[in-house]
């Protein structure tokens, strides 16, 4: 059973940088929080809305077309995983279909119960 929430801000998700971070006098003024969602032992955590939209568009697609990018010329090929995308990252078991379809009703549910304002801390 999925289970959704929201959680203060730390500073890292997943080893990165929000979108758009603060200045550093700023940060423990503005609260920022992520919404989360736990569904078939993974969780999720999003920034906004629109993110959440944009993982309900790839869940959607059953196949993904290649994800080979070019290699910047000039570059080292030992920093080729700097070229990742977001969705290269995330467990290929959430792509199995039976998960596949429990992650995207998961996803639908925490994008409805965001725009209602019913995520809960």
């Amino acid at each position: 059973m999925p289970r959704y929430w929201k959680e203060r801000y730390a500073g890292a998700r997943y080893d990165d940088n929000p979108p758009e971070p603060l200045p550093p006098p700023a940060r423990g003024l503005v609260i920022q929080e992520l919404m989360c969602v736990n569904v078939c032992s993974f969780t999720f955590k999003f920034y906004s809305d629109d993110e959440i939209r944009e993982y309900i568009a790839f869940f959607e697609k059953k196949t993904h077309p290649s994800s080979t990018l070019p290699i910047p010329e000039g570059s080292d090929s030992f920093f080729r995983w700097h070229s990742q995308r977001w969705y290269e990252r995330l467990p290929m078991y959430l792509q199995e279909e039976s998960k596949r379809v429990k992650v995207l009703k998961a996803l639908r549910k925490a994008l409805a119960l965001s725009e209602a304002g019913k995520l809960r801390t």
